[in-house]
């Protein structure tokens, strides 16, 4: 399982700590304390069970060094899992009992990200062109289709990443949020189709990053369909929709889901495709003109 790329969506770098990490922030821990006092129980049964654990991390994490450390541990352990997304969580007022401010904290950690992130990422085309193969080729065997599309993680990717993609067979791409409509870049290896995708009818900057009541999705999503109906009707518009089922599949947030669906539903001439369907209509639309 190692080998298979993976998304880590809530990680807390508090409480993440290897005995690695903790024996060179205190070597007098011992490998049992570390497993009674770090590691939460086998059968966690809440969360305030498992937060017990948590404070003797954060003791560890009193001065810029020791934050620079987890942050780099937390990385490799990461990068040895084969997790190449990762959303970090940690609270900064934590780690402030030594003298250093809140904002002192996130910029420590946040430089020491920047610098992981930038010794790990896949920024050389060998590394790059065998992380894509290796993702098409599990998703093949998990499937039984090879995938035709790709959406990069976090949207990240770098010049030579279309033209990769294009390479390994991929026909389209969601990383270019530009346009409500498919586009075309040029690849040595032929044309690369950029299909529309969103971060404003984007349920994790939405709700996890600008914390809108559940009730303003419905509205957001409507009001662009509105707008992309109207425009539609002389020319054929593309509405994106990001949802992830952890955020607004929760019981609090489904109904206002289904209400996008039962408005746009009640417009003749809609049509719910994905990737795949949008590009063959595409292409087959390109080659009348």
């Amino acid at each position: 399982m190692k080998e298979v790329p993976k998304a880590e969506l809530h990680l807390h770098l508090d409480c993440s700590l290897s005995y690695a990490a903790v024996v060179q922030l205190d070597e007098s821990i011992s490998h049992e304390e570390y497993k009674r006092e770090f590691i939460a129980p086998r059968r966690c049964t809440s969360l305030a069970d498992f937060l017990t654990r948590a404070p003797r991390g954060f003791r560890l994490m009193q001065d810029e060094a020791a934050l620079a450390l987890v942050v780099e541990d937390v990385f490799e352990q990461l990068a040895a899992d084969g997790v190449i997304y990762a959303e970090i969580r940690f609270a900064p007022l934590l780690h402030t009992e030594r003298g250093l401010s809140p904002e002192r904290v996130v910029e420590v950690v946040e430089r020491a990200v920047e610098r992981m992130v930038d010794l790990l990422k896949p920024d050389k085309v060998d590394e790059q062109a065998a992380m894509i193969a290796r993702s098409l080729r599990v998703l093949e065997r998990f499937t039984g289709t090879r995938p035709v599309g790709w959406l990069g993680p976090g949207l990240t990717q770098t010049l030579e990443t279309p033209d990769l993609l294009a390479a390994a067979g991929i026909k389209y791409i969601g990383d270019w949020v530009y346009d409500d409509e498919p586009t075309e870049i040029r690849t040595a290896h032929g044309p690369l189709v950029t299909l529309p995708y969103t971060v404003e009818l984007n349920d994790i900057p939405m709700m996890l990053v600008q914390h809108h009541e559940s009730a303003y999705f419905t509205q957001r999503c409507i009001d662009s369909f509105e707008r992309l109906y109207r425009e539609g009707a002389e020319r054929a518009k593309i509405m994106a929709i990001a949802i992830h089922p952890y955020i607004s599949g929760q019981p609090h947030r489904i109904k206002y889901l289904e209400a996008v669906y039962d408005h746009v539903n009640r417009y003749a001439g809609v049509l719910h495709w994905n990737g795949a369907e949008i590009l063959d209509w595409y292409m087959a639309a390109r080659g009348n003109q």
